[in-house]
C-alpha cells in the first residue's frame, strides 16, 4: 500500500473523526499526522492473529523438515529426482522437538506462536521484547526471557520475527552474524524489520541453514537470490489471509466505528490519546 502522508491526509475532510482499517499493520499510515488532526486510527490486527500464528507454525516446521524441497521433488514425477530428494531430506531434516525457538516480540501474535511451538512441537521457547510477559504467561509455556537480543540469538536454533515495524531493522548483518551457526530464520510480521541482502549472505555462507518468509523488505519485490534457493520458503504475504480473517476484519472495523460513536472510545485504537 502507498504511504498515507500529508499529500493524502491533507485531503481528508475536517468532519472525519475515526479511521477504522481492515488491515493488521499501520506502518504505511502517518499516525502522528492523524493524531495532530484529531483523527482516531484503529487497526484490525486482532482479526488475523490466529491465521498468522498458524502460518508461522507451518513455516517453523518447514525450516526444520524442508517440506518445500520435498514437495518439489514429488511434483517432478521423476522417480530418480524423488529418490534423490528422499535421501537429501534424511540428511538435513530435523524434528523441532527439544530445539530452541526464539520469538522476537511476544505480543498477541508472538505469544500465540510461542504456545503453538511449545504445545504442538515440544520446542523450548525463548524470547526478547521491550515489555516482559507476566510470570503466569511465561510459566504456561516455560518461556525464558532474555534482556539482550544478541545473547538470545546465540542460543536459538530458530528465530521467529513477529514484531511490529517501528522504523528500523532488528535483523541486520550484525544480528545474523551473532546467530547460532546453522540456525533457521522465519519472519511473518513486516519485511522492513530485516536487511534482506544480509539475510541472503547469511544463507549463502551457511551462517543460516534455512529460512521461511511471508514478508519482504521491498514488497512486492523479493530478492532474486532468495527465489533461487532450495532452502528458502517464500509466501506472498498471505499469512493473515483466511476467510475467518476477512470476516473478522469487517466485524472489528464496524465494532470500532460503533464503539467510537456510542462511547467516544474505540476497541483497537492505535492513537488512543485522541479520544482521551
Amino acid at each position: 500500500m502507498e504511504p498515507w502522508d500529508d499529500d493524502i491526509v491533507s485531503l481528508l475532510p475536517n468532519s472525519l473523526k475515526v479511521y477504522a482499517s481492515m488491515g493488521a499493520g499501520h506502518d504505511w499510515m502517518d499516525i502522528p499526522l492523524l493524531t495532530e488532526r484529531g483523527i482516531l486510527y484503529c487497526n484490525g490486527g486482532a482479526a488475523c492473529t490466529l491465521a498468522i500464528a498458524d502460518a508461522a507454525l507451518y513455516l517453523v516446521i518447514s525450516v526444520f523438515r524442508h517440506f518445500s524441497l520435498a514437495q518439489f521433488g514429488a511434483k517432478t514425477s521423476d522417480p530418480q529426482t524423488k529418490s534423490k530428494t528422499q535421501n537429501r531430506l534424511r540428511e538435513i531434516s530435523h524434528n523441532p522437538e527439544n530445539h530452541t525457538v526464539r520469538v522476537v516480540s511476544l505480543g498477541r501474535i508472538g505469544y500465540l506462536v510461542a504456545k503453538k511451538v511449545y504445545f504442538g512441537l515440544g520446542a523450548h521457547v525463548v524470547y526478547h521484547d521491550v515489555q516482559r510477559r507476566s510470570r503466569e504467561d511465561e510459566q504456561l509455556i516455560q518461556a525464558e526471557y532474555f534482556d539482550s537480543l544478541n545473547d538470545m540469538l546465540a542460543v536459538s536454533d530458530c528465530v521467529v520475527v513477529a514484531a511490529p515495524y517501528f522504523g528500523k531493522h532488528i535483523m541486520a548483518a550484525d544480528h545474523f552474524a551473532k546467530c547460532k551457526r546453522g540456525a533457521r530464520f522465519v519472519i511473518v510480521s513486516r519485511g522492513q524489520l530485516m536487511d534482506e541482502a544480509a539475510l541472503v549472505e547469511a544463507l549463502k555462507s551457511g551462517q543460516l541453514f534455512a529460512s521461511s518468509l511471508d514478508v519482504y523488505e521491498n514488497e512486492p519485490n523479493v530478492h532474486p537470490e532468495l527465489v533461487k534457493m532450495d532452502n528458502v520458503i517464500i509466501m506472498p504475504h498471505c499469512a493473515g489471509g483466511s476467510v475467518e480473517s476477512t470476516t473478522g476484519f469487517e466485524r472489528l472495523c464496524m465494532e470500532n466505528v460503533e464503539s467510537f460513536f456510542s462511547t467516544g472510545k474505540a476497541v483497537t485504537p492505535v492513537n488512543p490519546e485522541v479520544s482521551n
